[in-house]
């Protein structure tokens, strides 16, 4: 419903019209995804961020939140500041059982998306570090904005990219998107960069 109102001034927002627009974890339903889609939005790519159960539940038990400023840290990978750490909080669904049930919840939707976005599904193994994890994104993205430049949307599954194209933050900035992960997969922080 949220979505369906917002439509109308995504599609006349101008910023959106020139840069393009990433969505985090949206759609989570078959349902929002064909409301996307009827809606008229061109969805170029969708990222698949894949990963075990046994990293998702790493990254969300180390997961810890600054309540004064709202950034998030990790306490292996990205740990606060001494200064900041004493005051860092857990998210209240960052727990093993909230967790296995957000993923239960993922999974069961997950497959119904994959099928709905078959043809611009990309999947990436998230299980690597954020840097590695980011230019896998943007190697695929590179690819994305150039087979739209090759072809109408009639042939754009077949098209052919040199083995070592190099494509700039420019390639891909008008393009839109979809990050789709399980709960602290890091969607939020590919798509933040």
């Amino acid at each position: 419903m949220i979505f369906s109102g917002s439509v109308p001034r995504i599609e006349s927002d101008p910023a959106i019209k020139e840069r393009g627009l990433l969505l985090d974890g949206f759609p989570r339903t078959v349902k929002q995804a064909e409301t996307l889609q009827h809606a008229g939005m061109r969805i170029d790519a969708v990222i698949s961020l894949e990963i075990s159960e046994g990293k998702l539940l790493e990254r969300c038990l180390g997961r810890r939140i600054d309540p004064v400023t709202g950034t998030s840290y990790h306490i292996k990978f990205n740990p606060p500041p001494e200064e900041i750490a004493k005051r860092c909080i857990t998210r209240a669904d960052d727990t093993a059982d909230k967790l296995k049930n957000r993923l239960g919840i993922y999974n069961q939707q997950k497959g119904g998306l994959m099928k709905q976005f078959s043809r611009e599904m990309i999947a990436i193994d998230a299980g690597q570090s954020i840097d590695s994890v980011f230019a896998q994104f943007h190697k695929h993205m590179g690819m994305i904005e150039a087979r739209s430049n090759m072809c109408d949307a009639s042939t754009q599954t077949n098209y052919s990219i040199p083995p070592h194209a190099d494509f700039s933050d420019e390639a891909f900035e008008k393009l839109g998107g979809i990050v789709l992960g399980a709960a602290a997969s890091s969607k939020g922080r590919l798509a933040k960069l």
